[in-house]
């Protein structure tokens, strides 16, 4: 059961974000290849497997570092069409050696919390501090659950919406204090390094399992 659910976003510029984020645009994901594809394999793969038309691409590119095929579609509907309908759906290439081909968007929206920031960590101080594993899309302010006695009542807590470039570790310093990160869906893992504080946390997890996610 998680409690501290009332957040209220930061967002900034829509235009900020236009010039940093990928829109409608998928990944076709041959990295099992050692090898690039070639124009003809690029432009047959798209074509034959996806069978997209010529209208509704407004980009098609080739990434040799990551081996991955960019399409870009007019609209987010046919983007999310070609990813629910035909990830991991066709092997490539013919024969023997052929591996299914993962479909997702680029720059997907992701999910993490903050733990362990002061209220004297500004938001500008977790974009700068973000930076460095993608781009920050907005900053909630988490608020307990008022299915708690003290509901309303700030936790401390920040949720980031972020579209990740790298993976991100589980303590990012953010300004001059040092955030716990969990990722959506993640558990808190323990990362203290004494047996005492391992014994306790066990313990206050054996208690709290409820809210272990937001709990100390």
């Amino acid at each position: 059961m998680m409690y501290a659910t009332d957040c209220l976003f930061v967002n900034p510029s829509p235009m900020a974000l236009m010039s940093s984020i990928r829109h409608n645009t998928v990944r076709c994901n041959f990295s099992f290849l050692n090898r690039n594809l070639c124009a003809l394999e690029t432009h047959d793969f798209v074509a034959h497997y996806l069978r997209v038309a010529p209208e509704q691409i407004t980009r098609l590119q080739w990434n040799g570092q990551q081996r991955c095929l960019y399409l870009q579609l007019v609209d987010f509907a046919t983007a999310r069409y070609l990813v629910t309908e035909h990830h991991r759906r066709h092997k490539y290439p013919a024969g023997r050696e052929a591996r299914r081909v993962s479909i997702s968007f680029a720059d997907a929206i992701d999910e993490i919390l903050l733990y362990d920031l002061s209220e004297l960590v500004t938001d500008e101080q977790i974009r700068v501090g973000l930076n460095p594993y993608g781009v920050v899309v907005g900053i909630a302010h988490n608020s307990w659950s008022t299915a708690l006695p003290y509901g309303g009542v700030p936790s401390g807590h920040r949720l980031v919406h972020i579209v990740l470039r790298r993976s991100l570790p589980e303590l990012v310093k953010i300004g001059d204090e040092v955030a716990f990160v969990a990722q959506s869906g993640q558990q808190r893992r323990l990362y203290q390094n004494s047996w005492k504080a391992r014994t306790q946390n066990f313990f206050r997890e054996l208690f709290c399992f409820g809210c272990y996610a937001y709990t100390r």
